[in-house]
């Protein structure tokens, strides 16, 4: 029996020690072999020992819990490493780990072809198992034989990585089983392939229109995501349409482009009855084009079909003035046709803004819309005062829900008031959840002019506040109080704040010098919590 080899060798080591100890025992015992051999018995006995340590070292023996995992929880741990390399050293730990790995052939079913030799060790390993393959880290001198080329393709079901000679061979003859396409175009490649069918495929995500040359009768996910490095044909638009139309099946389709001159020419509508989600991405020079437009109303959807479009702006926003102004729209197919606002969330950061809106139209389809804004000069309350404006502007304040302020810099030494920022703060009717994160909420949080209840709709305020930098900034201390303000002036109103959540550096101590405020809060708010700050 091999020492190690499974739980039951332990016992046989301990058998063993306890024979040994008897026979030593009733050696000793004996007068007359005792004087004799004593000193060589017990240095037997402490070789043993020492060996019986050195044999658990070598195989790794389990004194550990590793040992007791399942076979199968061992299997799940082993398909997180980082890499096929990783995989390969496991299997040297110990019988236990080989055995394991081994056995599990899904473990070895991503291939990489960085090594041709440890290519094939992973084939024969992964037996019948259906492939995946990332060629992001393939080897250019690698020799790929057209005998295991073959072995490969046939199990194929999922292919990703920039485009190379490689994946024109392996798509040559395309894999009957290939589910899920993931390619981009590396700067600089030019690509023109055949034109290829792949029956199987459910799922392609590409970075440029090579995917017109697919015949995809069964696709039902489809990403497109074109950037200044992207090939722009000069019949771009018609050819994403024409390959939509070929998609009748398609439930996911995503769009993301920051590049012009993607003009569409075809006239008739393009049918997508499965859709379910439908994302579109584009900076703001290029929404009011004949894309986005065509896009808008070219495509019939199901009433069911949600919409997300994101629009990046620079400078003056792009989204000025009631939302259904801003978009094409026609009787027959339009998106924003007999919309309702539902929920708006705006995310105002140092650098630009993110408002999403959702809305709901008389379909029952729900569209939401991103919007990232980047303003220069952002330094100051008064920026804060124009993104605020820029919000009424847009449309939908009176929608927005949750206002989330992140590491805005605290400045108040120009620019606004704090009176004239809680004075718009007003104008959000239904305004549920106001957080600071990573910055400090004393322009927002004083007294309203006219003097009035501090909005009255927030229900939950949230503030993460870091350590100040310079001794003008507001303390915990100082924040703690306006809190306190805020909620006593809220319950005496009659609209008390819900939840109030402060993370603050030393907030144990605040906390003991703070009673009497703490108090006063813990009256007027339903609940409180005070947390230690990690920033």
């Amino acid at each position: 029996m091999v020492l190690g080899e499974h739980p039951g060798s332990d016992l046989t080591i301990t058998e063993l020690c306890l024979a040994l100890k008897t026979k030593l025992i009733h050696t000793m015992n004996s007068p007359r072999n005792s004087l004799r051999t004593s000193s060589v018995l017990k240095s037997a006995e402490e070789s043993l020992v020492i060996s019986i340590i050195m044999l658990r070292r070598m195989i790794n023996y389990c004194d550990s819990a590793v040992y007791r995992l399942p076979p199968e929880i061992l299997a799940a741990i082993a398909s997180h490493l980082p890499d096929n390399k990783s995989l390969i050293f496991a299997t040297r730990v110990c019988h236990l780990w080989r055995s394991t790995f081994l056995s599990s052939p899904r473990l070895w079913s991503h291939l990489t072809l960085e090594n041709d030799q440890r290519t094939l060790v992973f084939l024969e390993r992964s037996g019948t198992t259906p492939l995946s393959i990332d060629l992001t880290a393939w080897n250019r001198r690698s020799n790929m034989t057209p005998g295991l080329l073959k072995r490969i393709t046939d199990r194929l079901i999922t292919l990703r990585g920039a485009h190379s000679p490689l994946m024109d061979q392996i798509l040559a003859k395309p894999p009957p089983f290939l589910r899920t396409l993931n390619t981009f175009q590396s700067p600089g490649q030019s690509w023109n392939p055949p034109m290829r069918s792949l029956p199987s495929l459910r799922s392609l995500a590409i970075t440029d229109l090579g995917c017109y040359l697919f015949r995809v009768p069964h696709l039902t996910v489809f990403r497109l995501e074109l950037t200044r490095n992207s090939r722009l044909p000069e019949r771009l638009g018609d050819n994403l349409i024409d390959f939509l139309r070929s998609c009748p099946l398609l439930e996911v389709f995503f769009i993301s482009y920051d590049s012009s001159g993607m003009n569409i020419v075809s006239t008739e509508a393009v049918h997508l009855p499965c859709l379910r989600s439908f994302t579109h991405e584009s900076p703001a020079d290029v929404a009011p084009t004949s894309l986005f437009s065509i896009l808008l109303t070219k495509l019939s959807l199901p009433p069911t079909c949600d919409v997300t479009f994101t629009i990046e702006t620079s400078g003056r926003p792009f989204l000025q003035g009631p939302w259904d102004r801003r978009f094409p729209t026609s009787p027959e197919r339009s998106y924003l046709s007999d919309i309702k606002i539902v929920k708006t969330t705006a995310n105002i950061q140092a650098g630009p803004i993110t408002l999403k809106t959702e809305f709901i139209s008389s379909k029952n389809r729900r569209i939401s819309f991103n919007v990232r804004s980047r303003f220069s000069g952002f330094c100051s309350p008064l920026a804060v005062k124009k993104l605020l404006d820029f919000l009424e502007s847009s449309g939908v304040i009176h929608s927005v829900e949750t206002l989330q302020f992140e590491r805005y810099p605290r400045r108040t030494s120009e620019g606004s008031r704090a009176s004239d920022l809680t004075e718009q703060l007003q104008k959000f009717r239904k305004l549920k959840r106001f957080v600071f994160l990573q910055c400090s909420p004393a322009l927002f949080l004083g007294s309203p002019s006219p003097p009035g209840v501090w909005c009255p709709s927030v229900e939950t305020l949230e503030i993460h506040l870091p350590s100040p930098r310079l001794k003008s900034e507001p303390t915990g201390q100082d924040i703690l109080e306006q809190v306190r303000e805020v909620a006593v002036s809220r319950q005496e109103h009659g609209t008390p704040l819900k939840a109030v959540t402060l993370s603050l550096r030393d907030a144990k101590r605040l906390l003991r010098r703070s009673r009497e405020q703490m108090e006063d809060l813990n009256s007027c708010v339903e609940s409180v919590q005070v947390l230690e700050s990690s920033f």
